[in-house]
């Protein structure tokens, strides 16, 4: 049981990391969509990663529902961003999430 937690959890990582590889542009693409008075190359790295993978996995993930995937990825931010980089990240998913997935659900 444990062998197949890990597994899955691998499975799971390495879907998000291709996906986010492959789609690079066209994340980049929404980050800049939604991100009020910022360009992407001048976000912290962090930010920029951790982004880019919450706007996959709410894009094309859809085992995951969208409020647990922005609360994971803001707790990931307390931990590895900047000081506002959770209100910003929380922010821009939550804009992401009303303006283009609430309805569709």
């Amino acid at each position: 049981p444990k062998d197949d937690i890990f597994e899955a959890g691998t499975t799971f990582c390495q879907e998000l990391s291709s996906g986010v590889y492959e789609r690079y542009s066209e994340l980049d693409e929404l980050i800049a969509k939604y991100a009020k008075n910022w360009s992407v190359d001048r976000m912290p790295t962090a930010d920029r990663n951790l982004l880019r993978l919450a706007l996959f996995e709410l894009t094309y993930v859809d085992d995951t529902p969208a409020i647990v995937t922005i609360n994971e990825i803001v707790q990931l931010a307390k931990t590895y961003g900047e000081a506002e980089s959770p209100k910003f990240i929380n922010g821009l998913l939550d804009n992401y999430y009303h303006a283009e997935l609430k309805d569709a659900e």
